[in-house]
């Protein structure tokens, strides 16, 4: 299990990355890196943000992710896969912007309790057998791809569901 808090988090330096981060984002994924996780890796962050940026790619495989009040930023052409995952986010946001990629498979779930799903520019976003939920908050496709087959995305409590120059197709 890897926990982390904005109390807790040490900086750690690499090269200069292009976009911009702010003192919240406590797990970045940025460049050409690769991050990948398997085998019920458990990631869990409080107050703080677990970003993927700038080309980078993950593939996370039988993992679960809690965020309690951060948010899980995907942008800038980053490339990401979730087979078998579950994100848990709490009182935050999901961002896939700037044309990123997000696929969901084999009965993953992002669960997102108190906060929105926003996908925006020219993102794609494939869902397989996969979940969308929320629960007292939104989600909002302005613009790229949403493609989705034998899976579902639910809004529930005060919220809405809206497509807004998305291209939908299944």
């Amino acid at each position: 299990i890897y926990t982390l808090s904005l109390h807790d988090a040490l900086p750690i330096f690499a090269a200069k990355l292009n976009t911009p981060i702010s003192a919240s984002d406590l797990f970045i994924l940025g460049g050409t890196a690769h991050f990948r996780s398997s085998q019920q890796t458990v990631i869990e962050l409080v107050e703080g943000n677990l970003v993927f940026v700038e080309s980078s790619s993950s593939e996370m495989i039988d993992t679960l992710i809690k965020l309690l009040g951060g948010n899980l930023i995907m942008t800038a052409n980053s490339v990401n896969t979730l087979t078998s995952t579950e994100v848990q986010l709490t009182t935050g946001f999901f961002e896939l912007s700037q044309s990123a990629s997000l696929a969901l498979a084999s009965d993953s779930l992002v669960s997102i309790t108190g906060g929105d799903f926003l996908a925006s520019d020219s993102m794609n976003f494939d869902m397989t057998d996969s979940r969308l939920e929320i629960t007292t908050g939104s989600a909002s496709f302005t613009g790229g791809n949403v493609q989705s087959a034998q899976s579902s995305i639910s809004v529930s409590g005060a919220g809405s569901l809206t497509f807004t120059g998305a291209v939908v197709g299944q």
